[in-house]
């Protein structure tokens, strides 16, 4: 991954910490933060810091594939990767250099009654 600066037309910065592909990327809210979720090969969200190209923390994004992530729109530590058939929300500790599952939804499917289920995870994992 490659963070230019616009006005100048120069390289920044050269991020590299995932296997291969790179399934998604987000910018927090006030531009600080840059989120990116590998591919099938890694399945790593990582938390870089924009102003100086360093990864500041990392977690396993779950066994399936994640497709993409999203800071919240006013939260520079709030996040929610999507899958085929759920999210997870995650926080992000800047402080401890952490990424935090908080919970995972899964999405049940149309015979179910429920639209979704929610699973508490206490281990800072999400599993699905």
């Amino acid at each position: 991954m490659i963070i230019w600066d616009f006005e100048t037309l120069s390289l920044l910065h050269r991020l590299k910490l995932h296997k291969v592909l790179v399934q998604s990327l987000s910018f927090s809210h006030n531009e600080l933060y840059l989120a990116s979720l590998g591919g099938e090969d890694d399945k790593r969200l990582v938390i870089w810091e924009v102003a100086t190209g360093k990864g500041l923390c990392g977690n396993s994004a779950g066994t399936d594939v994640s497709h993409q992530v999203r800071f919240y729109n006013n939260s520079d530590d709030q996040l929610v990767t999507v899958k085929n058939m759920g999210a997870n929300i995650w926080k992000v500790d800047y402080v401890n250099k952490k990424v935090i599952c908080l919970f995972l939804m899964l999405f049940a499917d149309k015979s179910d009654g429920d639209k979704f289920r929610k699973h508490e995870e206490t281990d800072n994992e999400c599993h699905n």
